[in-house]
């Protein structure tokens, strides 16, 4: 999901693209290891608070967090408040 978020950002203008959307993928992602969606992610995704954003990528990225033991960085202040979280900005 972070990939596609991303990409998202690279067509938005919110990433200034290194060559094609492909390749400045690539090249933020560089030595990160990139983590698949487990059923324990997926069901994760769904055991947020009620005010936590709806979206599914903030919710997938967010569950991976979870799951791995993981800090997330987000300027989002809905997800900055989410106790379940160890958010870092």
């Amino acid at each position: 999901m972070t990939l596609l978020e991303l990409a998202n950002m690279i067509e938005r203008g919110k990433i200034i693209p290194r060559g094609t959307v492909e390749a400045t993928v690539e090249l933020l992602t560089e030595g990160i290891v990139i983590k698949p969606i487990t059923p324990l992610i997926a069901s994760l995704s769904i055991q947020f608070p009620a005010d936590f954003p709806r979206d599914p990528m903030y919710r997938v990225i967010a569950a991976t967090a979870r799951a791995e033991g993981l800090p997330l960085v987000t300027a989002d202040v809905q997800i900055q408040k989410c106790p379940l979280l160890n958010v870092v900005w």
